[in-house]
């Protein structure tokens, strides 16, 4: 959540009955900008590649049940509306769910799998 240079944590609060819970991570696209090509210009940071924005690329995040959830790259290019949580409640995931979970206002309920083991970028 820390990469030396910028504080990336992101946080979201989830209500489960009479309790609140803070789920502490990144946002998805830090995590795709790792992996989609995007050079650094001038800044050596997390660089979302703008070449695939609206050409139709997906968001594959599996899960250590076999359960996967599929996104837009266009949806998560910069926004923290999809984040991949590793704590909650400032503790790490238990391991029944670790060792990420997807939450955030952009994410529909049905989205919010745990114990997310893969991330692919399909076209």
């Amino acid at each position: 959540m820390y990469c030396g240079t910028y504080l990336h944590r992101q946080t979201y609060e989830i209500v489960d009955g009479d309790r609140t819970h803070i789920y502490e991570g990144v946002g998805l696209w830090i995590f795709i900008s790792i992996i989609d090509g995007g050079e650094p210009v001038d800044d050596p940071h997390y660089i979302i590649n703008d070449d695939l924005i609206g050409q139709g690329y997906k968001i594959v995040l599996k899960n250590k049940d076999g359960l996967n959830v599929t996104l837009n790259f266009d949806d998560i290019a910069r926004s923290n509306s999809y984040i991949l949580v590793a704590k909650r409640d400032s503790a790490f995931l238990k391991e029944t769910v670790a060792p990420l979970k997807l939450v955030g206002s952009g994410v529909d309920i049905l989205q919010m799998i745990e114990g997310i083991i893969e991330i692919w970028l399909i076209q």
